[in-house]
């Protein structure tokens, strides 16, 4: 993932886990986005197994599903925000969310 795919989709990211708009993520709106997008991409993977031009963006298809979302625990989810809340704000910002993808993408 080059560093302006990794940026944008920490924007996106961001935007769409951020559902208070207060510029950073805390730990009940990353457990909630994890958790919906895992359902979407659940959803998304039994599509595409019907019909292949379903899922927008192969490399999104790819992360989603090396990252195995559906099965992380409550638990594992509060240890990886933990990890990647680099300041200890227990909130998420942009650039700790791409450190995130980073990490994931290597």
């Amino acid at each position: 993932l080059d560093q302006r795919r990794a940026h944008g989709s920490a924007s996106f990211l961001m935007r769409r886990f951020d559902t208070d708009a207060d510029g950073s993520i805390s730990y009940e709106e990353f457990h909630t986005g994890i958790r919906e997008l895992a359902e979407q991409h659940r959803v998304s993977s039994v599509l595409a197994s019907r019909d292949s031009d379903h899922i927008d963006g192969a490399c999104t298809a790819n992360i989603l599903s090396s990252l195995n979302l559906h099965s992380f625990s409550d638990e594992s989810l509060r240890v990886a925000f933990n990890d990647v809340d680099e300041d200890g704000s227990g909130l998420l910002d942009t650039e700790e969310v791409f450190l995130i993808l980073k990490r994931v993408c290597k």
